[in-house]
Parts: C-alpha cells; structure tokens; sequence
C-alpha cells in the first residue's frame, strides 16, 4: 500500500506539489517585503493567495520560482491592475491547466494546491470595517434605518493588495 502522498504515476517517489509552493512562498516574501499588511491578517492572506495564484499561472514561471526579474513584476503589475481582468485572466489559464492534467491521466499536485487557493479565493467575501455605502438593505427591497457594510469577494481584495505590493516593490 502507497502512502497518501505517493501515487502510482510517480513511480513510488514522493510526489511535492514544489511548483505551487514556491509561487506560495515568492507570494509570502513580497508582501513581507512590500509590508503593507500585518502576517496573519486575512487581507494578508487574501494578498498573498491572489498573488501565488498569479505566479503560479503566469507564463514563463520556472518550476522552482526563487527570483524575479523585472520584466515579470512589470507583467505581474498589468494583470493584477484590474481585478475583474484578473479573475477572468487566472479562472481561464487554471481551467487550462485542469484540462491539461485531466488530459494526461495524472494528477496534478501543485494545481491541486492552487485550485484549494482559488475556492478559497472565489467562496469567500469580507466585510470591510467601517465602509459605509448606506442603508443595509432588508431583503425586500427597502432598507434598514442602520448603515450598510461593504461586502467585498476576498480575490477582489486580494488582487488589489497584491497590485499595491508589486507597485511598493
């Protein structure tokens, strides 16, 4: 019997998803770098999943991304500079990828890694502290004497704190 993290398909070695956790970890060190955001907050996390997200899938990435040159920052920059843009740009190159490894019979280790980050990234909004945009709404169409709360998808905010942090690089 193979351990969990062995499959028929690597010949009995240990199959690490190494691609996806060093697009998570470059991910990590520019926004430390950047320092925009205290580590743990979930605006952090958010930052950095939307960021390892558009690592991962950008073209030209290395299997073992360590650095990155300018011309990657300057790339990265334009497809985190609308997060709308992003979300259609990175939800078709991971669909990409899916078809890719559904294609071969194998499964994907690092893209399992980034399709976890990217239904965390899709399923999950926050509610942003003190953003007033009036009236809460009440369900039937009128709305609440109280003030509403902006609920914003955390790849939205996400994107949007990592374009900051490419920018403060």
């Amino acid at each position: 019997m193979l351990p969990e993290s062995v499959d028929e398909f690597s010949g009995g070695e240990l199959t690490v998803p190494m691609r996806w956790m060093c697009a998570d970890d470059l991910a990590d060190r520019l926004m430390v770098v950047a320092d925009v955001l205290p580590r743990g907050s979930q605006e952090y996390r958010c930052g950095r999943a939307a960021l390892a997200v558009t690592v991962f899938v950008s073209p030209r990435i290395a299997e073992f991304v360590t650095y990155f040159d300018e011309d990657q920052r300057d790339y990265w920059t334009r497809v985190t500079s609308d997060p709308d843009t992003w979300h259609a740009w990175a939800s078709a190159k991971l669909e990409r990828l899916t078809a890719r490894s559904r294609a071969t019979g194998r499964p994907d280790p690092d893209l399992t890694f980034a399709e976890a980050a990217w239904r965390r990234l899709t399923g999950t909004e926050l509610l942003l502290p003190g953003r007033v945009v009036g009236p809460a709404p009440t369900g039937d169409g009128g709305s609440a004497a109280g003030p509403g709360r902006l609920w914003l998808p955390a790849w939205d905010l996400g994107v949007t704190i990592g374009h900051l942090v490419l920018h403060r690089l």
